[in-house]
């Protein structure tokens, strides 16, 4: 269920609904969209090749990833599971992607040496609508219904729905070891670490644009919510740098970056470009979104999502950071930046409501420097 930070983010309610029934959290890996075989794929990434197993298991004692378990217990014990779905509010739509309102019927899976299993459900509940962030009562009562209660395996999906703060996560859903690495390689590579003549004084903004495809990273806008997406969510090019350089002078205090670290999931280089507005030494990963987009095998994918999660450790290493708050991958960036010891006054996640008079008052002074209409 959903990209990268969305499966993450599924994990950690996962991890909240485990700890409280006194479950086994079963993890199957992460599933990179989007991807030809999207409903049917078996080119799960493992969790220990993206996250820390050792640092989630210090939350819950009681986790196990899938290739472990199988090889415990035998396939059986996966098989012939009740699937217990939900769906968020705010996607719900007669437009299906996978990574966002779409179940699959089955859990098709490979282990490392290539052998598929294919783990049927027996029945499945209506799917059940979330709201961004839910009552934990709501939530565990789907698993409390005597067919999933009574079910020894019980399978969720699109448990996108925070019933915790950032600080009740922070430590639970790390980096893994080689992801830190391959991040801490991109960012000497790039300049952003001590070491040469000059200390970097490195701004990071992750530039989330939500669109139209559904066979993008960048997937998608729902057609009912366009209009509020594109208005709170979208952020302009020149509206963005405007805002950047209000956030710099005043919530920064001034703040003057010699680099700029740009996460974004926008392929064009050349729009990309425009949001950094001036700003000096303009860094991207060299592993862009049009590679993500084109990995397919098991080993792709896995250079696929770590790509993601450089961008986010990066983003999070960086003295100061502006982000989407309508984006998980600016919510992990906020939660790493906690755990890094990053103070909250050196963030800003720009957009939704909290900041329409904001968005308008910016689009408003683009409007008058552009001659056009608002």
């Amino acid at each position: 269920m959903g990209m990268l930070n969305n499966q993450r983010r599924a994990y950690e309610t996962a991890l909240d609904m485990a700890s409280a029934l006194g479950r086994i959290l079963v993890m199957p890996g992460f599933f990179k969209f989007p991807h030809p075989q999207a409903y049917a794929g078996t080119q799960w990434v493992p969790f220990r090749e993206l996250f820390d197993l050792d640092a989630i298991r210090r939350c819950y004692g009681r986790v196990v990833e899938v290739e472990e378990l199988v090889k415990m217990c035998g396939p059986e014990v996966l098989d012939n599971h009740v699937t217990v779905p939900f769906e968020e509010l705010w996607a719900r739509s007669k437009r299906k992607a996978p990574w966002l309102n779409g179940t699959r019927p089955d859990m098709i899976w490979a282990d490392s040496d290539g052998k598929v299993f294919r783990f049927t459900s027996r029945a499945a509940g209506p799917e059940l609508w979330l709201k961004v962030e839910e009552r934990r009562g709501y939530v565990l009562a789907a698993f409390l219904i005597p067919e999933a209660a009574e079910a020894r395996t019980v399978r969720a999906h699109g448990l996108l729905a925070s019933n915790s703060t950032i600080g009740d996560v922070a430590d639970c859903i790390l980096p893994s070891k080689e992801t830190l690495a391959l991040a801490h390689r991109v960012a000497s590579r790039a300049g952003l670490l001590e070491g040469g003549n000059e200390t970097p004084r490195v701004l990071a903004m992750h530039v989330r644009v939500f669109k139209w495809s559904t066979s993008t990273s960048g997937g998608h806008l729902i057609p009912e919510l366009a209009d509020m997406q594109e208005y709170l969510c979208n952020i302009e090019p020149e509206v963005y740098a405007v805002i950047a350089s209000w956030t710099l002078v005043r919530t920064f205090k001034g703040f003057w970056p010699t680099h700029t670290w740009l996460a974004s999931n926008e392929a064009d280089i050349s729009v990309l470009g425009e949001y950094a507005g001036g700003l000096p030494g303009v860094r991207v990963n060299p592993y862009r979104p049009s590679h993500h987009d084109a990995a397919v095998t098991a080993e792709e994918c896995t250079l696929a999502l770590r790509s993601v999660l450089v961008d986010t450790i990066i983003s999070a290493w960086a003295d100061f950071f502006i982000g989407n708050v309508c984006s998980t991958m600016t919510q992990y960036i906020l939660q790493l930046r906690l755990r890094y010891g990053k103070s909250f006054t050196s963030s800003l996640a720009l957009g939704g409501v909290q900041h329409v008079d904001l968005l308008r008052s910016a689009r408003r002074q683009v409007a008058e420097a552009y001659g056009t209409s608002q």
